[in-house]
This record gives structure tokens, sequence and C-alpha cells, in this order.
């Protein structure tokens, strides 16, 4: 799902490029809702429909969006396509307001 593309958000996604070093194509704010799970195109599509009208249509996330009050910094090995050797690295509140 698209997230907002403010100000706020933009400065923190080039904060965390530089930080990291990612120089790939610009920032896009985004939340996840599959990954390459060595599923097709179709079985993609669907699933992204019905998280979406679970999301939404079930009122789990409010049209008006959400807060962000943390990050999550995690491993993902790109050859791991199950994500059993994913781990969180840390995490960290969000707190304050960035000028």
């Amino acid at each position: 799902l698209a997230c907002k593309k403010d100000a706020q958000t933009m400065r923190v996604g080039a904060a965390a490029r530089e930080a990291f070093g990612v120089t790939t194509g610009p920032y896009m704010p985004h939340l996840s809702l599959l990954y390459d799970a060595g599923i097709s195109n179709e079985e993609k599509d669907a699933t992204v429909e019905a998280s979406q009208q679970r999301l939404f249509g079930e009122g789990l996330l409010p049209e008006a969006g959400y807060q962000v009050d943390r990050l999550s910094v995690w491993y993902l090995p790109e050859e791991d396509t199950t994500c059993e050797s994913w781990y969180q690295i840390a995490e960290f509140p969000l707190t304050g307001a960035m000028a």
C-alpha cells in the first residue's frame, strides 16, 4: 500500500537511504502486504486485493491513515523466499518532531 509522500516522510527516507548507502531509484514510502513467495502474478494480485479489502473494507485500517510510532530494522537475506531466516535487528521509537 502506498503511503503519503509528505515532507517529513521523505526526509526520513532520504536520511535512511544516506545512512545505509542506498542509491537505487527514488524512495517510495509503502506498507508491504506480500513479498515474492514464488507465486504467480494472478495469485499475488488476488492476495493484495483480499488484503486491501480486509484492511479497509473491514475497518482494520482507517481510511485517514495511521500513525507510525517506531521503526523496525530487519535482516532479510535475498535468497530466503520463505522469510524463515528473517530477524529483527533493532527497533527505534519515533518521538518528537523533525525540523
